[in-house]
């Protein structure tokens, strides 16, 4: 027989003053037209900024899929994208079922922090500070991946050098190589280090969509990818073989190359 929920207890449905104070919010704002990135980047922001505004305890519902994807005027798949962006920073979680639905979560004290990064980047119209912050960060980041790098992880690190070799174009380049750097960030066992790390190198990818060459480059892409390439191989090297010195060597080199954004 199957169990009956318990009365009183939290569903998606009974969020209807939560989803009439959003409805309006996203009405007043324009909708995602005002947004800057993707559309389930846009309804992630939203969903985030309005959870963070109303002060909205862990644990209450905000509305079901079907819901929260009208107000939003977005496809369910789009939905669902920006659903998981708030579910792998710990701001929502997702239950299944008809009690089911987005639920406001607990996150734990490190991806509050991520998340204050997070609201703060927002809203930035370039990635200057989130380039300063990730470049200041990197070689802490590096040193411990190196230290505390597993078999699997590195077998991540040279599919990443792959990637980077089958590009065509500056911008995929630059996309490879930041999926290296987030790749080298998992092998750090820091968390507070890793998590403020992969918050500015995202930034950095999501605003970065088109690149031109590296400052001051007049070289062709083909030849900017070699030479990309062979610098990231260093570092990737360095760390599996647990060489300090020649990552120390390899991230001087890395240093000295700039994109224009």
């Amino acid at each position: 027989m199957a169990r009956s929920p318990e009365p009183g207890a939290p569903t998606a449905r009974t969020a209807a003053p939560l989803l009439a104070k959003l409805r309006q919010a996203v009405g007043d704002n324009g909708g995602l037209g005002a947004y800057r990135g993707s559309r389930s980047e846009g309804v992630a922001a939203y969903l985030d900024a309005f959870i963070t505004r109303e002060q909205i305890e862990p644990g209450t519902p905000l509305g079901t899929k079907p819901e929260l994807a009208n107000i939003f005027g977005v496809a369910p798949s789009t939905l669902n994208e920006a659903l998981q962006i708030l579910t792998s920073r710990e701001r929502i979680k997702l239950r299944q079922g008809p009690r089911g639905g987005a639920f406001v979560a607990a996150p734990r004290p490190v991806l509050r922090l991520a998340h204050s990064l997070v609201q703060l980047t927002d809203g930035l119209e370039d990635v200057t500070d989130a380039v300063e912050l990730r470049d200041a960060l990197e070689p802490a980041v590096t040193l411990n991946a190196l230290a505390n790098r597993t078999p699997e992880g590195l077998r991540e690190l040279h599919k990443h050098l792959d990637a980077i070799e089958a590009t065509e174009t500056g911008t995929d380049l630059y996309q490879a190589v930041l999926a290296l750097h987030a790749g080298i960030a998992e092998c750090c066992t820091n968390e507070l280090l890793r998590v403020a790390y992969l918050t500015a190198l995202e930034t950095v990818r999501s605003r970065a969509r088109t690149v031109i060459h590296e400052t001051g480059d007049d070289t062709t892409p083909q030849q900017l990818r070699r030479r990309r390439l062979a610098v990231h191989q260093a570092i990737v090297e360095a760390i599996e073989t647990q060489d300090e010195k020649a990552l120390h060597t390899a991230l001087r080199r890395h240093s000295t190359y700039r994109y224009k954004h």
